[in-house]
Order: C-alpha cells, then structure tokens, then sequence
C-alpha cells in the first residue's frame, strides 16, 4: 500500500491494525519503507498469526525519525510460509 506525501516528522512510532483469520493469513512482515517500495526500510511490523488471532489486531512498530513529506510504503513480505499476510 502507498501513502503519498505523508509526513511522519517527529513520529517514533506507528499501529497498524490487521485482519487475521486462522486457516488463511499466516503472518510474516510488514516493511515500512520511503521514496519507493524498494526505498529505505524505517521500520517493521512482525504479523503473529496463531490459533487465536481471529479478527482485528493491532501491531506496533517503532519507525526511524523522517523529515517532511515522504511516499510511505507498506510491503507485505513472507518468504517462509505459503498465504497471505493478512487480511
């Protein structure tokens, strides 16, 4: 997903929140990267999927410090496991 122009200056710290539902998503990462969806990774979200996470959940991840508007990228990335993400 592409965020245009979203200016995170003085934020440390970001939630997402994420649909899981056992059976389908698997989990994995969630990059967040700048300038491009290849750009500099400046955090991460580590998507947990277990029996019990069923629904909306929310995951936190700590960001490095960016000045002024920036194109955010989220990218879904799971390299170990065969499924979506999350939902």
């Amino acid at each position: 997903a592409l965020f245009s122009g979203l200016d995170l200056t003085d934020i440390t710290a970001i939630t997402a929140r994420v649909g899981l539902l056992p059976g389908t998503t698997v989990g994995g990462i969630i990059e967040v990267r700048i300038g491009s969806a290849d750009g500099e990774l400046i955090g991460q979200f580590d998507i947990v999927q277990n029996l019990t996470s069923l629904g909306f959940v929310d995951f936190n991840a700590k960001i490095k410090p960016t000045k002024g508007p920036q194109d955010v990228y989220f990218i879904m990335v799971n390299k170990e496991k065969d499924g979506p993400v999350c939902a």
